[in-house]
């Protein structure tokens, strides 16, 4: 090899691995331009790659080798053959677990073009069919418009399982960025995006572990999107570590290398280096390296690393985001992400730690009609620096300690454990921990504005995991508004800093609809209405100013159903008719835009839940006023509606039985029904629907005796059941559920005597009660 020439080799595996075996010698032969050494160093890295086991050295080794092998000899054979709804068209590309088709949607239900992932015959030992399944079930819990979405799944005639998932057009990310000579923020703006992604995954708690340009593809609107994720790993409560060091060499971190547990720093250190190639064309890393041990080593060796022509700045990017040890790597994509967004706008870059002479300067940058008089200024500040340095190191590391363990315990902690049953008294714990630190880095931290975004959102998360209605909460509702006041707080002074901050607007909308259904329960109606509207106006002028963004419709659409349960609520407690019906207009509303957006991704599992709410909420309100004015069109409306919206609770429940958050909302569908059944006369079926949610609540109930929120759904089963019974002609049976239903009212309302809402459940009880004693 030339000297000074940098080695190549891990470069040229890299490339060689996403080939089939037979055109890898000529490859081999065109890349090493007559080098034999670095083509002898190559081939041996390949022959160690082929005879490796599976699930004990890098990406694709044995399985990528013998999926290949299969499909070399036709890659097309598949053509033709027909997976669930889907005709295969053609091949895509083979992967370490199977073969990726085109297929197009085979019936008349829609047009759609999908790409399916087949595991292949001879590749369907016991560890292959879990990762493949592993990437099913990562797939089906992720939404994001960076990540190829997961539409359907299945298995073959002969039992191989398959996913459908979205299908990208696209380059990678690093030709995408060659091919059109991208600029250097068109570059960094399309880093944000995957970011973005990445740590979306993360707090799904998911970490991707193979992080490279070939599984980032842009597509022809110029998104990207993330790709693969067959050897991603789950993190929670029960596996933390990695079966397998499933990886591709040039972007995985020293602990991925050395076969030790992959948390999210590796995807972190992943990011580092796709960001060092977008900017500087190059890897960051250079050696001769035959095993992963020699190229965890060389990433040792040659941090940090020097991206020539970047400032100082970038170098303290680079130098943190690829670490070789994880205490000193950047703690999540966000924070990676903040420093490249800070650098864009300006501001001091976080991994400088340079201080307030290094902020001074970044702002003279800003400003240079500044400088003048900043120069006056800094001459006197230098004097104080020095005799404050070492206290002030000291300060910062305990400072960043209290911050990050509050963002663990509310974006990890709390994830992994919201789900499983029992776990509430483990919520109310964090709950109390976290909001001290919180309130002790709100007031240590005033000024800090990257803070301050963290704060807000913290504290939004904070507001539902103490007392967010409908969902699993602690029960604290006075708690969830005060923690959501803190978040508006917050974000309405980062808007007043930056009135045209999108981000901080729709965290705006966040935390004032959070407030709505908290406000309602404490029997602050006009405050809660108040609070919805305001929200409602701030997504509508975002939705305004992008109008095909369908996020921000869909934001708009769940402003309008919050919107309709405040109107309806204050409808039902003053009997106002015309309040009903201006609910059941602003219910439809919602409904019109949700059908538009589940009509565009009718895959989506996500969109075809809010469609079944939207329908749901109209059907309340037809309910209602046939109630009122004894309307039977409106009761068989609400009816149809009603049934509509449980078959799709139902399919989606089925599909992860296991989740408590979709069983209940499974049990809340039959009870609707159930009520729409009895206001047709209907009891017997109504009787049947109820006890399907009985069945369905008192699990969830007993599961985790803690959790209010489970207790109310039990509670409100008892009564429509009572009430159904009782009408039905089981007069006995009837009045027992009525009276424990009451019984159950009256300690809810001991529990938290300001829950206006229960409340006005625990008269009804008693109102519809007195008959039945008589």
């Amino acid at each position: 090899m030339a000297p000074h020439q940098p080695d190549r080799t891990a470069e040229i595996f890299d490339r060689l691995l996403d080939l089939p075996v037979e055109q890898r010698g000529a490859a081999l032969a065109a890349e090493c331009h007559g080098d034999s050494e670095l083509c002898a160093r190559v081939e041996a890295l390949l022959r160690a790659d082929e005879a490796a086991a599976a699930r004990t050295l890098w990406q694709g080794s044995a399985l990528d080798a013998q999926a290949k092998l299969v499909a070399r000899h036709d890659p097309d054979a598949q053509a033709g053959l027909r997976l669930g709804a889907y005709r295969v068209v053609k091949t895509l590309g083979q992967g370490g677990m199977g073969t990726v088709y085109l297929a197009v949607r085979d019936d008349d239900a829609y047009e759609k073009r999908v790409a399916i992932k087949l595991i292949q015959h001879g590749l369907d030992s016991e560890e292959a069919l879990r990762r493949f399944r592993s990437e099913r079930q990562i797939l089906a819990q992720m939404e994001h418009p960076n990540i190829a979405r997961l539409i359907d799944g299945g298995n073959t005639a002969d039992g191989l399982p398959y996913l459908v998932m979205e299908h990208v057009n696209g380059i990678p990310l690093d030709e995408y960025a060659r091919r059109n000579q991208l600029p250097l923020s068109r570059k960094l703006e399309l880093f944000g995006q995957v970011c973005s992604a990445v740590q979306y995954a993360h707090r799904s708690l998911v970490v991707h572990r193979d992080l490279k340009p070939a599984n980032i593809l842009v597509d022809g609107d110029g998104v990207p999107k993330l790709l693969d994720f067959g050897i991603a790993t789950l993190v929670g409560p029960q596996e933390f570590t990695v079966a397998h060091a499933a990886m591709t060499p040039g972007y995985a971190s020293p602990e991925q290398l050395r076969g030790r547990n992959v948390t999210t720093s590796a995807d972190v250190f992943a990011l580092g280096v796709l960001l060092f190639e977008l900017l500087t064309g190059a890897k960051p890393f250079h050696c001769e390296a035959h095993t992963p041990e020699q190229l965890a080593q060389a990433v040792e060796r040659h941090w940090p690393v020097h991206a020539a022509g970047l400032g100082r700045d970038w170098q303290a990017i680079f130098r943190r985001a690829l670490a070789p040890d994880v205490e000193l790597r950047y703690e999540s994509a966000a924070e990676l992400l903040r420093d490249v967004n800070a650098w864009r706008g300006g501001q001091p870059v976080a991994a400088r730690s340079g201080g307030r002479v290094y902020r001074t300067l970044r702002l003279i940058s800003r400003n240079r009609l500044a400088a003048a008089a900043v120069a006056v200024a800094l001459t006197a500040l230098v004097a104080g620096i020095i005799t404050t340095s070492i206290q002030a190191r000291r300060a910062e590391r305990r400072f960043n300690e209290v911050r990050s363990l509050a963002n663990s315990l509310l974006f990890e902690f709390y994830d992994s454990v919201k789900d499983v049953p029992g776990s509430t008294a483990a919520r109310e714990l964090l709950v109390k921990r976290a909001r001290e630190y919180l309130d002790s880095l709100a007031a240590d931290r005033a000024g800090d504005e990257t803070l301050q975004r963290e704060l807000a959102e913290a504290y939004w998360k904070l507001g539902n995991i103490q007392g967010q209605p409908y969902g699993q909460n602690v029960g604290d509702s006075s708690g969830a508004i005060e923690s959501y006041r803190k978040s508006q707080q917050i974000l309405e002074g980062c808007l007043r800093d930056a009135p045209g901050d999108r981000a901080a607007s729709l965290d705006l909308v966040h935390t004032l609809q959070a407030q709505g259904p908290g406000l309602i329960r404490l029997g602050r109606t006009a405050d809660a209405e108040t609070s919805i509207r305001r929200a409602s106006v701030v997504a509508q002028g975002l939705l305004n100013q992008d109008p095909a963004n369908s996020k921000l419709t869909e934001e708009v659409a769940q402003c309008l159903r919050q919107l309709g349960n405040a109107v309806a609520v204050r409808a039902s407690i003053q009997n106002d008719r015309q309040l009903h019906l201006e609910a059941l207009k602003i219910y439809r509303q919602a409904l019109v835009l949700q059908q538009k957006l589940t009509a565009a991704a009718p895959e989506s599992l996500g969109l075809r839940m809010r469609l079944g709410s939207s329908m749901t909420y109209v059907g309340y309100a037809l309910q209602a006023l046939a109630a009122s004015s004894g309307d039977r069109s409106l009761a068989v409306e609400a009816l149809d509606l009603q049934r509509r919206s449980l078959e799709i609770f139902r399919q989606v429940a089925e599909s992860a039985p296991k989740e408590a958050g979709l069983q209940r909302n499974l049990g809340d569908a039959w009870n609707n029904y159930g009520a729409a059944q009895s206001l047709n006369l209907q009891w017997e079926p109504a009787i049947d629907s109820h006890r399907a949610a009985l069945r369905i609540h008192s699990g969830l109930a007993a599961a985790d005796p803690r959790n209010i929120e489970a207790k109310r759904d039990l509670v409100e089963t008892h009564r429509l059941l009572s009430k159904a019974l009782w009408a039905g002609g089981h007069r006995a049976e009837g009045r027992a559920m009525g009276e424990q239903a009451l019984r159950e009212y009256q300690v809810l309302q001991a529990l938290d005597p300001s829950d206006a809402e229960n409340q006005r459940l625990l008269n009804a009880a008693m109102n519809e009660l007195q008959p039945m004693r008589q």
